[in-house]
C-alpha cells in the first residue's frame, strides 16, 4: 500500500467518528462496501481515485484534506453561524477586555 492510502485511511477514520458516522453510514453515503471502509480504516486496502472524491464528498472535506492539507481559512469562514459572523463584524467596537474574553472563550472551544 502506497503511503498516501495509509494516511487517507487514518484521516478518514478520525473524521467520520467526529462526525458521529458508522463504517456502514459512509458505505451508505459513498456506495464503498462497508467491509472495503473498514479495510481502508485498517490500514489494508487503497480507494481509486474516484472513491476518493465520493468520501471527501460524503465526510464534507476537501480531498487536499484527506491527503492531510489544511483548509484555507476561507472554508472556515464559510461555515460559521450568522452569530459569529456578527461578532467578527463587530471585533473593532468591542474594547480590549471583551477582545480578551473573547479570546479566551475562541481558545476554549477550539480546544474541545
Amino acid at each position: 500500500m502506497q503511503q498516501h492510502g495509509l494516511q487517507i485511511g487514518l484521516r478518514v477514520r478520525d473524521i467520520r467518528i467526529s462526525r458521529g458516522l458508522t463504517q456502514k453510514d459512509l458505505s451508505e453515503k459513498t456506495g464503498i462496501s462497508p467491509s472495503s471502509i473498514s479495510k481502508l480504516e485498517k490500514l489494508t486496502r487503497d480507494l481509486t481515485t474516484d472513491q476518493v472524491v465520493d468520501v471527501a464528498k460524503a465526510l464534507d472535506v476537501s480531498v487536499a484534506e484527506l491527503f492531510g492539507e489544511k483548509p484555507p481559512i476561507e472554508a472556515h469562514i464559510a461555515k460559521l453561524s450568522r452569530e459569529a459572523i456578527d461578532v467578527a463584524r463587530q471585533w473593532d467596537e468591542f474594547s480590549s477586555e471583551q477582545k480578551l474574553a473573547l479570546s479566551v472563550v475562541f481558545k476554549a472551544f477550539a480546544k474541545a
